[in-house]
């Protein structure tokens, strides 16, 4: 199967790409990383139980699943709300739009990790010395989330996967590398917001520096004109769900 990720949609607010979250939501697999993907208890109880219900009206035949993506989310949230299920919604919804989140909602995350890469090697032209330290342990967090998804890829064969998680997958029409690459963006994106709070600490006259250097380096590599996000902007969105803090997810 090929990978057909960019059918889901160009915004998390488009019903094929919320419908796609659910559908990965429910996988037996992801259980592996739900530390990591940031599932709180309550999210991770009804996923594989009231969602696959849910879903299961969907799929009754292949490739079903997206083109009733619409009216699957409509049904997902009149379900929960009939059931008093506030917390539910409103931690999946969120979860949808910026854990998963499609299409640029992660792009600060992915600017800096691009940034990031490297940074223990060679000359690091306008990062001050006393910064370095700090920023070659995220990446360094980082890059070890990422080893370890690629170390459950390597092991993985799509015909240990249940058969649950095998109909998902003809559903979406991708198969065991598109998946665990999906997973794998959204876990190492998830590492360096936490690791960014529990390693940086820094302030902003040094995230400034950090700002100047970083944009540098990837307008260098990039285009003379991209537009760098500001170091740490994705804590604006993102902080209330690292899981130092109370579990909204």
């Amino acid at each position: 199967m090929a990978d057909n990720w960019a059918y889901f949609g160009h915004s998390m607010n488009t019903p094929r790409a919320a419908a796609a979250s659910l559908a990965i939501l429910s996988m037996d697999c992801i259980s592996e990383f739900k530390d990591e993907l940031w599932l709180a208890p309550h999210v991770d109880d009804w996923r594989r139980v009231g969602l696959r219900i849910l879903l299961q009206e969907y799929m009754t035949k292949p490739y079903q699943l997206m083109p009733e993506a619409e009216t699957l989310y409509a049904r997902v949230h009149h379900d929960l709300k009939y059931r008093l299920l506030w917390n539910v919604w409103h931690s999946i919804y969120n979860w949808s739009n910026l854990v998963y989140g499609d299409h640029g909602v992660r792009r600060p995350e992915n600017d800096w990790l691009d940034i990031l890469a490297g940074v223990q090697h060679g000359v690091q032209e306008g990062l001050p010395a006393g910064l370095r330290p700090r920023l070659i342990q995220i990446n360094e967090e980082c890059f070890a989330a990422a080893s370890r998804v690629e170390d459950w890829l390597a092991s993985l064969k799509e015909e240990a996967l249940s058969q649950w998680d095998r109909t998902i997958m003809e559903q979406l029409e991708v198969d065991v590398q598109a998946l665990g690459g999906r997973l794998e963006g959204m876990i190492v994106s998830n590492r360096l917001v936490r690791s960014w709070n529990l390693l940086g600490g820094f302030l902003m006259t040094e995230l400034c520096q950090i700002f100047e250097w970083g944009r540098a380096k990837l307008r260098k590599n990039r285009d003379i004109h991209y537009e760098v996000s500001f170091p740490g902007s994705w804590e604006y969105g993102l902080i209330p769900y690292d899981g130092r803090l109370p579990n909204v997810l």
